[in-house]
């Protein structure tokens, strides 16, 4: 029937919409892909073949943050730790009064030993045996030639003298001992002694000191122990960016410990963050297809747009990857990042005239996250790239002529002066070095995406 014919639907169109769909899916892939490649093609860096004292031909900068343990500077402190803690000693509370009646026996043992050869015609004593040795001889033959009252007062004596010297610590692991037998002629020299009385009161003190402080080694060794297993160990961070080596300077250890850390002597990619990262492309992509089928179907649904859209990301992050690398700088971190603020904006910009204005704020977004992403999770860039393509977007959405093109270049000059020194006055301990580093870095960059944007609008734009 005619009515029937009338309401049956046309194949047609729904072939061509699942066409652009099968394209959209193609174009959105491909975009994901080559994002992918672009974040993933600098992890696997060039090796660095220095030795320890070398000199470096170059800067070596880091490529990426890493925190790594210091393992030198780690043992250097627990050696520290471990140095700091004194050895433990034991008191022996019998050492005085030992040495003290050491020295009166020795001359009871006299006065015994003259008694006993008085009677017995010069036969030795059985208590000569009980001194020790280096006490037999000289000194006992000495006391000998004394009466016994000169006997009792040098016993005494000695005794006070070796009470005195026994009242300070004595360990027997170093020269103390020493050190007191060397203080004996001056102790005795109060005395006003005859030389023979001074000269046996020195030996017989000398010979009678010991130690009172007993090395405890072991109990050392487990105190030293325990105080280096309670220091930390030492972390060193290294930041993407930092000149690692300057040109020219004598390669150190702590320079090859932070060139093993990078992985620059034995070059290997992070398996774990290259997946992130591709991860991240194709969400960024996912994301960017949702909010167009969701808010801009119009473009979701133009094959040329959708390819538009796909050049200028790609290749803006193409030309922020690459372009210093291919120009032979080396960048640091936050120099970086400013090109990637440049890009962002002009990506934002170029979307914006040629596609549609509000989906130029969006890349200008999602840009800005790469941004910051690719500079290390730098808040500060992701913020600047991102007031810095709302700006650009904005200003060139209604561009007409050249003199457009040169308000475009100092609004968002201004914008990135501005927003620079907002973010380094909140985030930088340093803001008077970073507002003028923001600053400058600002004026160019805003000029900059001007220009990158008018020559990829003179290349891009349709007939």
């Amino acid at each position: 029937m005619p009515g029937k014919s009338r309401n049956r639907p046309s194949p047609r169109p729904t072939l061509a919409r699942r066409f652009a769909v099968r394209a959209g899916f193609w174009v959105a892939l491909i975009t994901g892909t080559v994002l992918a490649v672009l974040l993933t093609i600098q992890l696997l860096p060039d090796r660095v073949s220095l030795r320890l004292g070398q000199a470096a031909p170059e800067d070596i900068i880091a490529y990426r943050t890493v925190r790594y343990l210091d393992e030198r500077e780690t043992e250097r402190l627990r050696a520290e730790a471990a140095a700091a803690v004194p050895k433990r000693y034991a008191v022996d509370p019998n050492a005085a009064s030992e040495a003290d009646a050491e020295a009166r026996r020795f001359f009871a043992v006299a006065m015994e030993v003259k008694s006993l050869r008085a009677k017995s015609a010069g036969r030795p004593a059985p208590a000569e045996a009980e001194l020790p040795p280096v006490l037999r001889d000289g000194p006992l033959r000495t006391a000998l030639t004394l009466d016994g009252a000169t006997l009792d007062r040098l016993a005494g004596q000695t005794a006070g003298v070796v009470r005195r010297l026994m009242k300070e610590p004595i360990r027997n692991d170093t020269d103390d001992l020493s050190r007191l037998r060397r203080r004996i002629p001056g102790e005795v020299a109060a005395f006003a002694l005859p030389a023979r009385e001074h000269a046996l009161l020195g030996v017989v003190a000398s010979a009678v000191l010991r130690p009172n402080r007993l090395y405890e080694r072991q109990a050392t060794l487990e105190e030293r122990q325990r105080a280096r297993e309670a220091v930390e160990p030492y972390y060193r961070q290294v930041n993407r960016g930092e000149v690692i080596l300057p040109r020219g300077q004598r390669v150190r250890q702590v320079h090859l410990d932070q060139l093993q850390a990078l992985g620059l002597r034995r070059p290997h990619v992070d398996l774990t963050t290259a997946l992130c990262l591709v991860l991240i492309a194709y969400g960024l992509v996912a994301l960017t297809g949702f909010y167009l089928y969701h808010f801009q179907r119009r473009v979701y649904r133009q094959r040329a747009s959708l390819l538009l859209l796909a050049i200028i990301t790609t290749a803006t992050v193409l030309l922020f990857r690459l372009g210093a690398s291919a120009l032979g700088l080396k960048l640091s971190g936050t120099q970086l990042g400013y090109v990637g603020v440049i890009f962002s904006a002009t990506a934002a910009m170029l979307v914006a005239v040629l596609i549609q204005p509000q989906v130029g704020v969006f890349i200008g977004a999602m840009m800005a996250v790469l941004a910051g992403l690719i500079v290390n999770n730098d808040l500060r860039i992701s913020i600047l790239a991102l007031v810095s393509s709302v700006v650009g977007a904005a200003v060139v959405s209604n561009i007409r002529d050249r003199a457009g093109l040169l308000r475009a270049g100092l609004y968002v000059s201004a914008a990135n002066v501005v927003t620079s020194a907002l973010v380094s006055g909140v985030t930088s301990p340093d803001a008077g070095a970073e507002l003028a580093t923001g600053t400058a870095w600002g004026v160019i960059g805003g000029f900059m995406s001007a220009f990158i944007f008018a020559l990829g609008a003179t290349l891009l734009e349709r007939p």
